[in-house]
């Protein structure tokens, strides 16, 4: 809040959330990342473990930085937290995939 010459108060509101948009490109990213690999996983006959490993461990934790960010996102004051709430749960799916990708593989 800050104070106009008026000594009234004015809202800097903004639409969306920086953080929870931040979120939902991170989900996106991650989901984009998951195509790559498993179809480049498909074309090698799943030899792009060392690479591909560290691409989809990395990725993995982008998603919980994703769901850390999108969970400070409504912290923030805005006038709509949709972005925000889509941003979170979508990556809360996505981290659940990866994890649940990773137990796959560490079981076979």
């Amino acid at each position: 809040m800050a104070k106009n010459r008026y000594n009234l108060y004015s809202y800097d509101e903004r639409r969306y959330s920086g953080r929870g948009l931040a979120a939902l490109l991170i989900g996106l990213a991650s989901s984009v990342v998951l195509a790559v690999l498993a179809m480049a996983g498909i074309l090698t006959d799943g030899q792009v473990a060392p690479v591909g490993g560290a691409v989809g461990l990395s990725a993995f934790l982008f998603t919980i930085l994703g769901v850390n960010l999108g969970l400070k996102s409504f912290r923030e004051p805005c006038r709509s937290y949709l972005v925000s709430k889509i941003g979170t749960v979508y990556c809360g799916l996505m981290t659940a995939a990866w994890f649940l990708l990773y137990c796959i593989g560490a079981a076979v």
